[in-house]
């Protein structure tokens, strides 16, 4: 059975990564650090690992924000997708 709202979240999930590549092109500054942050990963994970159990915890759970960010941006492009319906709406197109 089809079901839309996994669908649409596929869709919303594909549109961000297709705008944060082009943020990639554009923007040599964000290129750079994405870039650094790719390709230390690996090096900050070695790294936390030696800190004292509750200092690596909580850099752990500090780095859970990514997720935060991540429902953000889903939630920010949803919210375009609905402006922009609203619009069209107005406008009369729909």
């Amino acid at each position: 059975m089809f079901d839309f709202s996994i669908e649409f979240k596929k869709f919303i999930e594909n549109k961000i990564e297709e705008m944060i590549d082009d943020i990639e092109r554009k923007n040599l500054e964000y290129a750079k650090y994405r870039r650094y942050s790719t390709k230390n990963y690996e090096k900050f994970v070695e790294a936390i690992s030696k800190l004292p159990e509750e200092e690596r915890n909580f850099i752990n759970e500090y780095n859970n924000s990514y997720d935060i960010r991540t429902i953000e941006r889903e939630e920010f492009y949803y919210c375009g997708c609905r402006g922009c319906l609203k619009f069209l709406k107005l406008l009369g197109v729909i």
